[in-house]
C-alpha cells in the first residue's frame, strides 16, 4: 500500500495516457512530480488542463460524507462546471450542491442513526483507508472514541491497519467472516496489548454492541454481509 516515488510517477504517466487530444483535463492538485507529468501530456495533446480545488472541510461537518471527501466533492462541482460550459448550460452551483449532498454512497462513511446509538460503515481496507476514517472519525466525534468491528481478507497487510485501530478504539471485535479468504481471529490479536481483541459474529442475526458510537469497517465482503442487519 506504500508507493515509492518511482512507482507513483510511472503510475501518473500510465494513467496519463487517457489524455486525448484537444478534450478538456480536470484534475486535483498532485504533487509537482505529478503534476508535471499531467502538464507535459496535456499541452503535447493540445488538452487545456482545468484544476480543481477541494471544498472547505467545514461544509461536511453536518453531512453524512467523510470530510476526505472533500477533494472528490470539489472535482465533482468542477467537473460539473465544465460540463455545463461545454453543452452550454448554466451552471448553478448552489442546485448541484444540494443535489450532491442528498447522494449516499453506501459503505463510504455511511452513518445511521438509531436510538442512543451511532452506527458508521465504512469500507477502509488499506492503512490510508483506514488514517482517513479515523481523521473522519475524530473531526465529526471528537468527543466520543468509536468502538470498532472489522475484517481483513487474507491478502491485505492487516497488522498495522489493527494497530491504528487498537490505538484509537473504545472497544475493538474481529470478525471471521470466511475462513477460506479472510484473516483468522487469533492471527489479529497478535501484538495488539493496549486492547483485547474481541470476537464477532455472523449468524440469523448480529449483535451490536451497546455503545453510543459503533464503526463497522475492513473489507467490502464483510461490510455486504451485514448490510442486510443493519
Amino acid at each position: 500500500d506504500v508507493c515509492s516515488s518511482d512507482l507513483v510517477e510511472a503510475i501518473a504517466q500510465e494513467k496519463a495516457g487517457i489524455i486525448k487530444p484537444n478534450t478538456p483535463v480536470l484534475t486535483l492538485s498532485q504533487k509537482p512530480a505529478i503534476m508535471n507529468i499531467l502538464e507535459k501530456v496535456a499541452q503535447n495533446q493540445n488538452a487545456p488542463l482545468h484544476i480543481a480545488a477541494p471544498i472547505g472541510k467545514d461544509q461536511l461537518k453536518d453531512s453524512h460524507f467523510g470530510h476526505y471527501q472533500a477533494r472528490n466533492i470539489g472535482l465533482s462541482l468542477k467537473g460539473m462546471q465544465l460540463i455545463s460550459n461545454i453543452i452550454q448550460t448554466p451552471f448553478n452551483k448552489r442546485i448541484y450542491e444540494k443535489a450532491l449532498f442528498q447522494t449516499t454512497f453506501w459503505g463510504r462513511f455511511t452513518i445511521i442513526e438509531k436510538q442512543n446509538q451511532t452506527l458508521v460503515i465504512d469500507a477502509a481496507h488499506n492503512p490510508l483507508g483506514i488514517q482517513s476514517l479515523i481523521k473522519a472519525l475524530k473531526y465529526k466525534y471528537p468527543t466520543k472514541k468509536p468502538t470498532f468491528i472489522v475484517s481483513f481478507l487474507q491478502r491485505k497487510n492487516a497488522k498495522p491497519m489493527m494497530t491504528m485501530l487498537a490505538q484509537y478504539a473504545n472497544a475493538l471485535y474481529y470478525c471471521d467472516f470466511d475462513p477460506k479468504y479472510s484473516h483468522s481471529l487469533k492471527e489479529m490479536k497478535q501484538g495488539i496489548k493496549s486492547i483485547e481483541v474481541k470476537p464477532y459474529y455472523i449468524d440469523k442475526n448480529i449483535d451490536i454492541p451497546n455503545q453510543e458510537l459503533v464503526v463497522f469497517t475492513g473489507s467490502i465482503y464483510f461490510l455486504g454481509l451485514i448490510k442486510a442487519y443493519l
